[in-house]
């Protein structure tokens, strides 16, 4: 009898013993949960390349919906035709500046803009003081090579060829994709080279990829550095 009851003590005593063990384990947040605050903590802490002051959101680059056109820029070398006069169809290259000369209007920035915006561009400049009505037509007859640089937590950095407009998650594409190391944020780094300054755009690549908002997926142009932070967070291996 004594043994049987020393049996079933031993017994109890394990079921609350596992019991107690269980509940040691059960996580008191979700590993999704800790990534984001940890991703937030991150941010909020300054541990980023850039001062938070010359950060600008990736929702405050413009855009547009035509993404295949070429991108002009300096020594290009493009003729403009106007249909109503030819007294006006220029040959010309482009500027270091990102300007053409033509009859009547004289400098013309047309840099970063694709053939048909610089089209509309010009048609707009002929109405506003000298035609009633412009149909401009620009042919691109040399082009220069056009860049983008994709550093950081990427599978393949370096300096990629880009003849049309891409969107960021296309060149990330060029340099093989993110690495296993990357972080949940990008930096694009936008000169002027008019102004000789430059712009930092912030993109949260989480919102992009996991969330699908697609206002972070921007336009990239000629001569953008794209940087891919590592993670700083710590991963955690297994089942918890």
């Amino acid at each position: 009898m004594y043994r049987t009851l020393l049996l079933i003590f031993i017994f109890i005593f394990s079921l609350i013993s596992a019991g107690c063990t269980r509940q040691q384990l059960t996580p008191t947040i979700t590993l999704a949960k800790f990534q984001e605050e940890t991703a937030a903590s991150h941010i909020s802490n300054n541990h980023t390349p850039y001062s938070r002051e010359t950060l600008t959101p990736a929702q405050a680059v413009a855009d547009d919906n035509d993404i295949s056109d070429y991108i002009l820029g300096p020594g290009d070398l493009i003729t403009v035709k106007v249909f109503e006069t030819s007294d006006l169809n220029t040959e010309t290259r482009i500027s270091s500046r990102g300007d053409i000369t033509m009859p009547l209007l004289g400098n013309i920035h047309i840099q970063d803009l694709t053939a048909r915006e610089a089209e509309q561009k010009i048609e707009q400049a002929l109405t506003k003081n000298y035609m009633r009505v412009a149909h401009v037509t620009l042919f691109v007859k040399e082009r220069m090579d056009q860049n983008v640089t994709v550093v950081g937590a990427v599978k393949h950095p370096g300096t990629f060829d880009m003849p049309a407009r891409k969107r960021l998650m296309a060149c990330i594409a060029m340099a093989g994709g993110l690495s296993d190391s990357a972080g949940d944020t990008c930096y694009v780094t936008r000169k002027n080279n008019r102004t000789h300054t430059s712009k930092v755009f912030l993109v949260d690549l989480n919102q992009l990829i996991n969330n699908g908002q697609v206002s972070m997926d921007i336009l990239i142009h000629r001569s953008d550095i794209i940087f891919v932070p590592q993670s700083n967070m710590v991963q955690v291996d297994g089942a918890v």
